[in-house]
């Protein structure tokens, strides 16, 4: 057993995550930027501190540490959104190797939208970023922790599907409607894991001191159609009809988003996990939206699935 930081781990990911950790005897400590209580460290996530105190010696480093991609893509944004990703994983690199006892392994968080709109073909880890905003984003989110000297720590990079889970941001936007149908013609796919899985994989990574890239989600992808369905059966919910791409295309527009955030197909499979031996607790999208959302609210039981 051994002690697990980690930033942003008071986010949701970040809670199941230290929950995991705890369950399984490991010492876990929250490093955020207002956080507060036993087992938590503050940082302001842009110059070193006593907080760097946290990984000397520590069996792993975790860090899912990125401002919402759901806001206004102004330039002022955009340097935020990269700020709060290479940023602070330049600067726990930089921790890392000021370490007289430096951290077995590091996980890093990263994600699949920066494989961009890939159609129906499947991609792995050894699949190459976009050229678009999002590819960047994640090459340098990436980058920073490749530029990290950081020879005597494991060094792997997360890159996750949709979350999902109560509580979760896709839980949070969901939740509130009455009814649940697919974007645009749904036929794109939209990479996915249950939080179990997406906290077993960085527990996975950080024990077996995995190397490199791991993309964390789950091994049989579903069509944004095919998950929305499933949701909406565990949600029990009626069925809503497919917005028509224009629609969300404009309604992104409104939103100061790329409409790529909602529409790009990406078939992510974790071939990295799978070669490795990791078990999947839930494999497929029905079983794992039947778990995560299964307890419905009481006002909703009425309404047909």
């Amino acid at each position: 057993m051994g002690k697990i930081v980690v930033f942003g781990g008071s986010g949701y990911l970040g809670g199941e995550i230290v929950r995991r950790a705890r369950l399984e005897g490991h010492e876990a400590v929250i490093v955020g930027r207002s956080c507060s209580g036993p087992g938590t460290v503050t940082w302001d996530g842009k110059s070193l501190g006593p907080w760097a105190q946290e990984l000397e010696g520590a069996l792993g480093v975790v860090n899912l540490c990125g401002s919402t991609l759901f806001q206004r893509w102004t330039p002022r944004a955009k340097e935020e959104m990269l700020q709060s990703r290479a940023g602070t994983t330049a600067l726990i690199g930089q921790a890392i190797a000021d370490c007289q006892r430096p951290p077995a392994a590091w996980v890093n968080a990263s994600g699949c939208g920066g494989y961009g709109d890939c159609g129906t073909r499947e991609v792995s880890e050894a699949s190459a970023f976009s050229d678009g905003f999002l590819g960047e984003l994640c090459r340098d989110w990436e980058g920073a922790v490749l530029a990290a000297s950081t020879p005597n720590t494991a060094r792997c990079r997360l890159r996750l599907g949709t979350v999902l889970g109560q509580g979760s941001q896709f839980d949070t936007i969901l939740s509130k409607l009455p009814a649940i149908g697919p974007l645009g013609e749904g036929s794109h796919y939209q990479p996915w894991i249950h939080a179990e899985d997406a906290s077993g994989l960085v527990m996975f990574a950080l024990e077996r001191r995995l190397e490199g890239t791991l993309n964390a989600t789950a091994p049989f992808p579903a069509t944004n159609a095919a998950l929305m369905a499933a949701v909406r059966k565990a949600m029990v919910r009626l069925p809503a009809p497919a917005v028509p791409k224009p629609l969300v295309a404009l309604l992104c527009k409104l939103q100061g988003w790329d409409e790529g955030l909602l529409l790009d197909s990406c078939r992510a499979v974790p071939q990295i996990a799978v070669a490795n031996g990791y078990r999947f607790a839930f494999e497929r999208a029905e079983a794992a939206a039947q778990a995560a959302f299964g307890q419905v609210p009481k006002a909703w039981r009425h309404q047909i699935a």
